[in-house]
């Protein structure tokens, strides 16, 4: 063998897969109180739902439409977080939790890899165990090497690592060697090339390899020579950063990919690592911009799951679909003739538009989709039903192009998609009628994700018609914890937060929210006879709930009570504040009170948990987003410090008035305390008060700005 110091193993090449990642990791990130509605089609990475929707993420979509398909299987979504701390349940999620729930059902046809505790991205890291495994079993079954021959090879492959920062050594070959020993040791070195990113060398061994009469050898160098020109490829767009850009593929890399791929194939058309060269065709179509031939390869492989080359990861496809295929700038739909396809890009041209340069898929466009459907007529029509009721806005149309019968059981997320759509429509007719029809559908449910996507249009239906009483039956249908939380901190009256109060019943946690609702809304509402009369819920340990800063952990997930029995505090030998039960208790009799307003706003600034300000918006469609009617006028601290300030008899609490009203707008020259805000002309006429009327007050002598 001439070539005596270079060679490498196989690798599991996933750029494609941490491209994806990359440029979507953002979207879910920072997800939190998700938006419980059904009615929209405004793109919400945090809000998705287990129906084929233009609002979910492509993903999420194509994850269901795999599971229908028979690729995928979904796994039920289990919250156990205390109702306090709730902020999702079941139904809506975030892309990144619904992404983990997911678990294939049809592997692909590659060689088995070793089982791993997770996924593994870098290419360097899949590989090289594996490829060591390889390696090891053919250097074990091989009769032409001699035992010490085999001892000395096996050694030196495993001395293989993968390391960026120090190249390995080649290693030597010894003359003494047999033929297939050094062919062997070659190998090493070209896979120690190929860790040490020298693809160069390696491909030069690779080649020479490829022609040896050894058979393990000969085969995996050629479809090693794959794996080099796609890592020449990528090398050549990846600049000094790390970063890589598509269109600055060296196309005559890209080109050798393809043609390397039809190389092996057409040499070992049944050979160990076909699936795996089918597989990275497609890295040579997405590198060589060829993207009808990408989307042929895909869909080629969506309708072949039991062909030998047969190479599709179902937990990663969407990653890779969304980056090469739906969210590349030169996508042509022209391109999209299968189903799958053609649903996910529909439903992205379905979305509300985010920009005036953007236009909603027209409905001539999307019959001319129609032909392609023809195997699958209802998913098509759902489709013409979701244009008509999200784009053309008439939903009484749309009704005739669902079923006319109501399915007897749910059994697949394009049935839900289409009795969810059906019930979408009814809430624009008869929000009674959608009622029943909520009811009904979900005695029809399979799994934990179909009940969840109905308990929530039913629970949304009920705020609509103020249907306090289905929330609060012991057998209510709605039981998703975060569901229930809304219903009682947004949505109930205040009849139904003491029934909840005064019922043994009532579950323990929800009833400690509601305590801290109705009190809460009482004092925002001055509404100081209904916070005197449920005071006496409060737990006589309350001083212990402090919610995440309690000391007892029994209590960290719990509502901070604590708040209502504030002890008071000194403000100066001239102003004290007594406990907030007894301050609210001189409010109710003189709400005029100059020193228990200012009290009630000290008891409000250090809590930090007393809301100034009272919800005004009314959102029906969007569970929580409804106007409470409000029994009192609105207790804003800022309005107290004003009204003290307009006085025109001077006084200590009009100093401290004059300080507090100040300190609202620091640090930032926002607004804090709640009501309207001011300029900041007169809040230099305030600063100048103060220093000029009260120069000898501490408050006088702290404060240097107004913001």
């Amino acid at each position: 063998m001439g070539l005596s110091k270079h060679f490498f193993p196989l690798s599991l090449f996933s750029l494609a897969v941490n491209l994806s990642i990359a440029a979507h990791a953002s979207s879910d990130e920072g997800c939190f109180s998700p938006s419980i509605q059904i009615n929209t089609n405004s793109y919400d990475a945090c809000r998705n739902l287990p129906i084929l929707d233009p609002a979910n993420d492509n993903k999420t979509n194509m994850y269901l439409m795999l599971a229908d398909m028979g690729f995928a299987q979904v796994k039920p979504i289990i919250n156990n977080e205390k109702i306090w701390v709730s902020e999702y349940g079941t139904v809506p999620f975030d892309v990144a939790t619904f992404t983990g729930q997911i678990s294939s059902t049809t592997p692909n046809q590659r060689q088995v890899t070793p089982k791993q505790n997770e996924i593994i991205y870098d290419e360097k890291q899949n590989s090289i165990g594996l490829g060591e495994t390889q390696f090891i079993q053919q250097i074990q079954i091989s009769k032409q090497l001699s035992a010490p021959e085999k001892k000395q090879l096996i050694a030196a492959r495993q001395t293989i690592q993968v390391n960026s920062e120090t190249a390995s050594a080649f290693i030597a070959i010894e003359p003494q060697w047999s033929q297939p020993a050094q062919q062997f040791a070659s190998y090493i070195n070209a896979s120690i090339a190929f860790y040490n990113s020298d693809y160069k060398t390696a491909g030069k061994i690779y080649t020479v390899l490829s022609h040896v009469d050894e058979p393990w050898i000969k085969e995996t160098s050629q479809y090693m020579l794959i794996r080099v020109a796609i890592n020449q490829a990528y090398q050549s767009a990846t600049d000094t950063y790390g970063d890589f850009e598509i269109s600055k593929v060296n196309p005559v890399l890209s080109k050798a990919i393809t043609q390397r791929v039809n190389d092996y194939l057409k040499t070992y058309p049944h050979g160990l690592y076909r699936a795996s060269a089918q597989g990275l065709l497609r890295r040579g179509y997405w590198f060589s911009g060829q993207n009808d031939k990408l989307i042929q390869e895909l869909a080629w492989q969506l309708h072949h799951p039991k062909d030998p080359n047969y190479n599709l990861d179902i937990l990663l496809l969407p990653n890779e679909l969304d980056n090469q295929v739906f969210s590349n700038e030169k996508l042509d739909p022209n391109n999209l003739k299968d189903p799958f396809f053609l649903t996910i890009y529909d439903l992205m041209q379905m979305r509300k538009p985010t920009g005036e340069d953007q236009q909603p898929i027209s409905w001539a466009q999307l019959q001319q989709q129609k032909v392609y459907f023809k195997q699958q007529s209802e998913l098509f029509e759902y489709l013409e039903a979701l244009h008509l009721f999200f784009i053309q806005k008439q939903p009484a149309q749309a009704l005739n192009y669902l079923p006319n019968n109501n399915p007897s059981k749910i059994n697949n997320y394009v049935q839900l998609s289409q009795v969810v759509l059906k019930g979408r429509i009814l809430e624009t007719q008869n929000s009674k009628m959608a009622y029943s029809y909520w009811n009904s559908m979900l005695e029809r449910t399979s799994n934990s994700n179909q009940y969840a996507m109905l308990e929530m249009a039913l629970a949304i239906n009920m705020q609509k018609n103020k249907n306090y009483a289905g929330f609060l039956a012991k057998d209510s249908k709605i039981k998703q914890r975060n569901l229930r939380k809304i219903f009682i901190e947004k949505i109930a009256d205040q009849a139904s937060l003491e029934q909840m109060l005064a019922s043994k019943e009532s579950n323990p946690d929800e009833r400690n929210i509601a305590l801290n609702t109705l009190l809460e809304d009482a004092i925002v509402q001055q509404d100081y006879k209904t916070f005197i009369q449920n005071f006496k819920y409060v737990p006589q340990n309350a001083a212990e709930y402090q919610g995440y800063s309690s000391k007892n952990k029994a209590y960290q997930d719990q509502p901070p009570l604590s708040i209502f029995v504030w002890q008071g505090k000194k403000i100066s030998p001239e102003i004290q504040c007594h406990s907030l039960l007894s301050t609210v208790t001189q409010l109710s009799k003189n709400s005029n009170d100059r020193l228990a307003n200012i009290c009630l706003g000290e008891a409000i600034r250090e809590t930090g948990h007393f809301l100034d300000i009272f919800t005004t918006e009314n959102q029906p469609d969007i569970l929580g987003e409804v106007k409470k009617s409000s029994k009192g006028q609105i207790f804003y601290r800022g309005t107290v410090y004003q009204n003290i300030i307009k006085e025109s008899q001077p006084s200590e609490l009009q100093a401290y008035a004059l300080y507090r009203a100040i300190q609202c707008y620091a640090p930032t020259g926002t607004n804090e305390c709640g009501d309207e805000a001011v300029s900041k002309a007169i809040r230099k006429q305030w600063f100048q008060k103060l220093k000029t009327q009260y120069p000898n007050t501490t408050w006088a002598k702290s404060l240097k700005y107004y913001w």
